[in-house]
């Protein structure tokens, strides 16, 4: 008479496992560290391109950077066009930044100040 062995639950199959060396592992982490050099080295000119500066020889974006390196009486007074232009014109975006960036300030500074509340309220909208 012969006796098998009865399991009463079954075994767990074996887990595949990758086998990978130590060095292989090495290998493949300097080709990724490499690779990121080479591709980092081939987007960063791209990228300073984007950041050129703007150009003014528009005559309708000219009063733009007066305005912005202007007193800031100007730019507040004509804090209105500017905003028109910073929605119309996307290649001027740059420019009004520094204009916008002294309004906030200006903004900031005054907090109690009437004219300084509605200039507030009308950066928040735009």
């Amino acid at each position: 008479m012969r006796l098998d062995p009865v399991y009463l639950v079954a075994p767990e199959p074996e887990k595949p496992t990758l086998r990978l060396s130590r060095r292989a592992a090495f290998g493949l982490a300097a080709m990724t560290f490499a690779g990121g050099i080479a591709a980092g080295r081939w987007l960063i000119p791209a990228r300073d391109a984007q950041k050129a500066p703007p150009r003014f020889d528009d005559p309708e974006l000219a009063w733009v950077r007066a305005a912005c390196d202007g007193p800031l009486d100007d730019l507040v007074a004509r804090r209105h066009a500017l905003f028109g232009t910073a929605l119309g014109r996307p290649e001027a975006t740059a420019s009004i930044a520094v204009g916008v960036q002294r309004l906030i300030d200006h903004a900031l500074a005054h907090p109690n100040d009437a004219r300084c509340k509605a200039l507030a309220r009308e950066l928040v909208e735009v």
